[in-house]
């Protein structure tokens, strides 16, 4: 901890303290990877640019290990990614999801941050699990597939249908009757009805 903190105040002085974050990131002692995190979050967009060679392996490593546990900090190693724009890291949240069965304590964050990031890349990693013997696996394909849709997911989706688990069956049918119908479903949202305040200025928009 102390060679950690002595590091950083040489950084400073000399300025290049971000690339002695991207170093710490690895370090074996949480710590220290934990302040490398947090401090690189808070960093300007263009020290992130100019030391993104060597932040965004160490860091796609840290995602990596970490998102088996997940806590606090977890989500901070993904939110500076998203950060980044770092898609080579949803393969692994969309492998932690499924591990999970999609019923984590920070689901809803990674499918956001899969979204956000490339949502395209999260529906071919639920397709292959979409074909698992494995309930556990199966159904958290199908709530993955069903928040990201899209005509890949929709073709899984499908597949899913005829799951063997009763649950997986009923979320893919469900989903995709929503679809069907125009109601929404996971990861689409209904149709907004207009509010009393919108029909009122309707109204009044057309008074004589």
């Amino acid at each position: 901890l102390a060679d950690a903190a002595r590091a950083l105040l040489e950084a400073g002085k000399k300025g290049n303290l971000t690339r002695v974050l991207a170093a710490q990131l690895l370090h074996p002692e949480p710590r220290v990877w934990r302040d490398a995190v947090l401090s690189l979050y808070r960093s300007r967009a263009e020290d992130l640019s100019a030391r993104a060679e060597s932040i965004r392996p160490a860091l796609a490593k840290l995602v990596q290990r970490e998102s088996r546990n997940p806590d606090a900090f977890a989500t901070w190693t993904v939110r500076l990614a998203e950060r980044m724009g770092m898609k080579e890291i949803v393969p692994d949240l969309a492998d932690f999801y499924i591990r999970s069965g999609g019923t984590a304590g920070f689901s809803s964050f990674l499918l956001k941050a899969m979204k956000r990031l490339d949502p395209g890349g999260a529906v071919r990693k639920a397709a292959l699990a979409a074909e698992s013997k494995e309930r556990g696996p199966a159904l958290a394909a199908a709530r993955l597939l069903g928040a990201l849709g899209g005509r890949e997911a929709l073709a899984s989706l499908k597949t899913l249908a005829a799951s063997p688990f009763p649950e997986v069956r009923a979320l893919a049918l469900k989903t995709l009757a929503a679809r069907a119908s125009g109601k929404g479903g996971p990861g689409k949202p209904a149709p907004r009805k207009p509010t009393f305040r919108a029909i009122f200025k309707g109204e009044r928009k057309f008074k004589r």
